[in-house]
């Protein structure tokens, strides 16, 4: 197949029959896999090159699978200021925002992007994530704050700590370690793991840590309960595999798995049967699966089916009948 179709066909071009075809040549050898990987990492390259994205049109963007760009953020109105007094965390409801004229990351759905912010620290964000930088960071302080999933290797600063501020209102506060934070605004719960050294978590206008992390402890934080629930023992690779390309379940809730399938394909995904959300899924997907080697994963490993409409990018998920459940 030329590579001008297969570019159609990544630009999400065509009818479905067009789209069938293109799918049935990749998926028939692994040679064919390998020519349409490279000729989709040379269009996404040349893309992530074109035109600076339009901060008021950001989420239009995600839904384009745009690559990680650096922006020059600016907030008009007044929000809630974190400042550090000692080792004391308050807010001030009638700060200017420290996030004014900002620095600002994004990614777009099914993308991931590293870089390294003025304090030396090291940032990995997943997909369909926002990272928010102070325009003073470093300087007067270490303040970022997240939308989204993110990793961090923070250089340890003894005189400023580097605090990860989330949408959810809690705090995460470290000297200088190795953690993932993932604080996506439509999962039910956000939560940091700690990989190494120590972190401390806050709630919204506390002076005291909540509770303090050691290594492999995962901590959540349940949005609408406003409880924190320490895991210990937790899986690093869990929640880290993101960072090699692999998502990685263990005894996930299936409306978990959901979410996650949702960033990282570009695919909206409808649930049938409100009972599905709950069934228990365990296994990994690899970047390289395309949706429909996914798709047939997870029939085939449970008591689901599925409709995939290739066209509007739609997936509908039902329980499979009680009859072919039972002869499976």
């Amino acid at each position: 197949m030329d590579e001008r179709s297969l570019i159609k066909f990544i630009q999400n071009q065509g009818d479905l029959t067009f789209k069938e075809e293109v799918i049935d040549w990749i998926k028939s050898s692994e040679e064919n896999r390998k020519h349409f990987n490279t000729v989709k990492a040379k269009y996404v390259s040349k893309f992530g090159n074109e035109s600076v994205i339009d901060i008021s049109n950001q989420h239009k963007k995600f839904k384009k699978r745009i690559s990680i760009r650096k922006y020059t953020y600016s907030i008009a109105a007044t929000v809630t200021v974190l400042i550090l007094a000692g080792s004391a965390l308050f807010f001030s409801n009638n700060s200017k925002s420290l996030f004014a004229k900002g620095e600002y990351y994004a990614t777009g759905i099914g993308k991931q992007k590293e870089f390294i912010l003025k304090d030396g620290s090291k940032v990995q964000l997943n997909s369909e994530s926002k990272l928010i930088v102070t325009s003073d960071f470093n300087d007067s302080n270490r303040t970022v704050k997240l939308f989204g999933e993110a990793f961090f290797e923070v250089t340890r600063n003894k005189e400023k700590p580097f605090i990860v501020e989330t949408e959810q209102g809690f705090l995460v506060k470290v000297l200088g370690t190795k953690f993932n934070v993932k604080a996506y605004d439509n999962d039910l719960t956000a939560q940091t793991t700690l990989v190494s050294g120590k972190v401390e978590i806050y709630k919204p206008h506390k002076s005291a840590p909540e509770i303090t992390l050691k290594p492999k402890q995962t901590v959540v934080f349940n949005k609408s309960e406003k409880t924190i629930n320490l895991i210990k023992n937790a899986s690093i690779q869990q929640s880290t595999s993101w960072r090699d390309g692999i998502l990685t379940f263990d005894n996930t809730s299936f409306g978990e798995v959901i979410k996650n399938l949702e960033r990282w394909y570009n695919v909206t995904i409808i649930i049938k049967d409100s009972s599905i959300e709950n069934y228990s899924f365990s296994g990994k997907f690899m970047r390289d699966n395309n949706v429909h080697e996914v798709l047939e994963i997870i029939k085939t490993s449970s008591p689901i089916q599925y409709n995939y409409d290739i066209e509007k990018q739609k997936i509908i998920f039902s329980k499979l009948p009680q009859s072919e459940s039972s002869r499976e």
